[in-house]
């Protein structure tokens, strides 16, 4: 058997290879915190439109019930269901 020497790195060498692991370590961290972050942050909900609360908001905006009739095309000429 041959013998085998040891490739021995200078100290500046295997400190810059520890700046890096600890730069590369810092950025997984950070993008761990934006994914907590992330989740922790309130989302606002969307509501569903429902008849009523359209309703609602149109007369809350101060349209009457002649009023949004007449802007969804219901001039009140159509016949009843009996």
């Amino acid at each position: 058997m041959a013998a085998e020497t040891r490739n021995r790195r200078s100290k500046e060498e295997r400190m810059e290879e520890l700046n890096q692991k600890i730069l590369f370590h810092k950025e997984q961290i950070g993008k761990l915190e934006e994914k907590k972050r992330k989740l922790t942050e309130t989302k606002k909900r969307r509501q569903r439109m429902t008849t009523a609360g359209i309703l609602q908001k149109a007369k809350k905006k101060g349209l009457t019930v002649k009023e949004i009739a007449r802007l969804l095309g219901l001039d009140g000429s159509e016949e009843k269901p009996s």
